[in-house]
């Protein structure tokens, strides 16, 4: 039986990783494979090299089934982010995620989430026009081009 998805196990022990895991959780590969469920890797901020081997799981004889990697692909230097695997199990989930962009209830629901987003942030804009010169955007990515100076100073 699987406790609570908030529960988590104690780092290394893989008797509670399994007591943990079912099929919607991702985990450690002999009981990802065992339960049915994807194991994910997430090296987006140690990126390759960065531990000695391309990547940090080289250091273990497992492969995920996707990958998750950023920031260090672009040497840190701008905000990058990909997901790749393994053809053999990352093909069902790419297909998923696929298929989700093109399900025209969640195209729908992204477009009205836009709308929305663009709404309120004009709403911002136009109650404090000494903080904000513009909003721009499409859906739901935008930009506020912030005028006052102490807002701008990252």
């Amino acid at each position: 039986m699987c406790r609570a998805p908030h529960e988590r196990s104690p780092f290394g022990s893989i008797d509670s990783i399994a007591y943990v895991v079912d099929d919607t959780t991702a985990a450690v590969r002999r009981v990802c494979n065992e339960r049915g469920a994807p194991m994910v890797l997430d090296e987006t901020k140690s990126g390759p090299l960065r531990t000695g081997t391309l990547w940090a799981f080289g250091h273990h004889d497992v492969t995920p089934d996707p990958l998750l990697s950023g920031n260090r692909l672009s040497g840190g230097d701008y905000p990058i982010g990909a997901c790749s695997g393994a053809a053999e199990r990352f093909g069902s989930l790419a297909g998923r995620v696929i298929g989700r962009y093109v399900d025209p209830y969640f195209r729908v629901h992204v477009a009205d989430v836009g709308e929305r987003l663009g709404a309120g942030l004009r709403t911002i804009l136009h109650r404090y026009p000494n903080l904000i010169a513009e909003v721009r955007g499409r859906g739901p990515l935008f930009g506020v081009e912030v005028t006052d100076p102490i807002l701008r100073d990252p």
